[in-house]
Formats: structure tokens, C-alpha cells, sequence
């Protein structure tokens, strides 16, 4: 299977700054109530530099755009099967994170009568002085396996 070859190549960095009106909208959506996500006062009284962005933003923050052509396959076709993010420190307004994912997987298996791919992602976060802020990974399933053209 061709796709075996994108195991340990990196497939996207990109640089994410993190501003207020993104937390705030994140936030907002996500139904916090929290005003250590509004308010930088709060925030601050908090002992953070700036407003604190949700735990969970650290999951948004990755840009897999492309993986559906590296994979051969239609994106309608990939599910997201498992997640699971190491956050090492709380991602605050300002911070500017350098994010670079490497595929660590690809494989199928048989699910009941039709096969199934697998590509596992790893998102490694740095902040701009090189120190880790956050290790995700992610499953994503692909309904009806890799094409073998």
C-alpha cells in the first residue's frame, strides 16, 4: 500500500497566534461561562498573562487540509475515530504556536465484511522560545481502505 510511505513525514507546520476574539469565540460556541475567557482582568486575577483559552481549543488548532490527496482518497471518505491531546501548559492570548504534524501510521483491517484505513496524525505544538505546549494525536478512520492503483 503506497500510503505506508507518508510514515514519518511531516505534512504540514504552520504558525497559529492566539488572539482574544478567537478565544472569546471558541469560548462562546463551546458554552463557557467562564470569564477567564472574556475578561482579561479575570484572566489575570487567575494568574495568567492574558485570557485563557478553553482546553479544548488545543484540538482546532491543527490544519490537516491537505491529508485527503496525500492519502489518495475522497475526504467524505475519513472519519475522526480518536483523539487524545497532552497539554503542558494553559494556551493563553498571545501565544504564538508553531505546530508541525507527522503522520506515525497508516494501516487497514478488516471490519466486518469491508476494510478500513487507519493514519495516525501526531500534532506537536511548540511556543516561540521552542518549549512544548501541547502533544496531540489523532486516529482517523477511512471508510473502504487505501486505493491500490
Amino acid at each position: 500500500m503506497r500510503q505506508r510511505k507518508l510514515i514519518g513525514q511531516v505534512i504540514q507546520r504552520h504558525v497559529v497566534e492566539l488572539d482574544r476574539s478567537d478565544i472569546r469565540r471558541f469560548a462562546g460556541a463551546t458554552g463557557s461561562i467562564d470569564q477567564v475567557h472574556y475578561d482579561p482582568m479575570a484572566a489575570k486575577k487567575a494568574g495568567f498573562k492574558d485570557l485563557l483559552a478553553p482546553l479544548a481549543m488545543a484540538t482546532t488548532l491543527s490544519n490537516h487540509g491537505g491529508l485527503a490527496q496525500l492519502l489518495e482518497v475522497h475526504p467524505k471518505n475519513i472519519l475522526h475515530s480518536e483523539q487524545t491531546v497532552d497539554l503542558r501548559r494553559p494556551l493563553q492570548a498571545g501565544d504564538l504556536i508553531r505546530i508541525v504534524t507527522v503522520v506515525t501510521d497508516v494501516h487497514e483491517r478488516p471490519i466486518g465484511s469491508a476494510t478500513t484505513g487507519f493514519v495516525t496524525l501526531e500534532d506537536r505544538a511548540t511556543d516561540s522560545k521552542g518549549k512544548q505546549l501541547f502533544f496531540a494525536r489523532r486516529v482517523l478512520a477511512v471508510r473502504g481502505g487505501f486505493p491500490r492503483r
